[in-house]
This record gives structure tokens, C-alpha cells and sequence, in this order.
């Protein structure tokens, strides 16, 4: 067992890259369900998203 468990540098290394990743991570998980979503509105069949020319 350590003296100072928290004098490991590697465990505030990891620490700081969970944190560092958590926003990224969130806008990910935002834009899988833009897509998601947007494909499933695409799915109908109707025409309307198809352009008009």
C-alpha cells in the first residue's frame, strides 16, 4: 500500500483525459441523434425532402 495515493501521476494523468474527453464525448453522442433522427424523418417516402427542379 502506497504512502500518498495521490502522488501517482500516471492516476491524475488518466483522471485528466476522462474529464478532458467528457465534452467531446457529449457533442458525439448529440450528433449521432441529429443523424439518427434526421434519417428517420427522411424515411417517409412523401417527397418533401427531395428538392424540387
Amino acid at each position: 500500500m502506497k504512502a500518498n495515493p495521490g502522488a501517482d501521476p500516471m492516476e491524475a494523468l488518466k483522471s485528466a483525459m476522462v474529464i478532458g474527453a467528457l465534452p467531446f464525448a457529449m457533442v458525439m453522442l448529440s450528433l449521432t441523434k441529429a443523424l439518427f433522427r434526421d434519417s428517420a424523418g427522411s424515411k417517409g417516402g412523401d417527397g418533401s425532402s427531395a428538392s424540387a427542379e
